[in-house]
């Protein structure tokens, strides 16, 4: 993983088994500080690993359930997670045309880093909880 795909606040997965980590600096491309519980380290970027987006963190963090049987994570405000064919998520906005709601695709997301980013992008006050 590389150092510049990440920002501050983002959880990874550290370098040791099950260990999950909050991104709290990025002194340069290859170099990432991370707190992990209590225990602040920096680490290599080489050393550390995108979280995949799961059901089971999708399901902590709002789920909505859309009538016809298709699963929606709503994120707040207008903005939802759909699952889409090949299991990653796309962020998609819903807006009313005139006759039904209907969802536009953003963004596609397949780790937290990567919702948290969108997150942030769309200006929607969530935190996510792992």
């Amino acid at each position: 993983m590389k150092a510049t795909e990440l920002m501050i606040g983002d959880w990874v997965q550290g370098h040791l088994p099950n260990t999950i980590a909050k991104v709290v600096g990025i002194p340069n491309e290859t170099r990432v500080a991370v707190i992990g519980g209590k225990t602040y380290m920096e680490l290599s970027a080489d050393d550390i690993q995108p979280i995949p987006l799961t059901e089971k963190i999708l399901r902590r963090n709002c789920i909505f359930d859309h009538p016809q049987g298709s699963k929606y994570y709503h994120l707040g405000d207008d903005f939802y997670l759909l699952e889409n064919i090949i299991g990653s998520y796309v962020i998609c906005v819903k807006y009313y045309d005139g006759y039904v709601y209907d969802y536009k695709e953003v963004i596609g997301c397949e780790f937290v880093h990567e919702l948290q980013h969108a997150i942030r992008m769309l200006n929607v006050d969530k935190e996510i909880i792992l």
